[in-house]
């Protein structure tokens, strides 16, 4: 995100939607107007925020890879016995999370 005065909510809420129409519809499918919109703010505040497609969609990713990380338990992963068990656990991971974020995954 660029280096400017922003609001902690809004923000917030752009990133969410960003990572849900991302996540959807894929980079290129995804439009701007749509996750604006959706954020309830307008196409202007997004790029003085984020200052293109691009970079809302790293800044995204890395929201995504960050609230999936620190709730991640990496102790079932190290003490698994197998690659079968990893998988499984990997499953019932994915699900749980899908449960406690409504991740939606296309």
């Amino acid at each position: 995100m660029k280096n400017v005065v922003t609001d902690p909510e809004k923000v917030t809420r752009i990133l969410k939607t960003a990572t849900e129409i991302f996540g959807q519809q894929g980079f290129i499918k995804s439009k701007t107007d749509q996750i604006a919109n959706q954020a309830q703010v307008s196409k202007g505040l997004l790029f003085h925020y984020f200052g293109n497609k691009q970079a809302l969609y790293l800044d995204a990713f890395k929201y995504a890879y960050h609230r999936i990380y620190d709730h991640m338990d990496s102790k079932k992963w190290q003490n698994a016995p197998g690659l079968a068990a990893m998988m499984t656990t990997a499953v019932k991971y994915e699900l749980k999370l899908q449960f406690k974020f409504q991740l939606n995954t296309a």
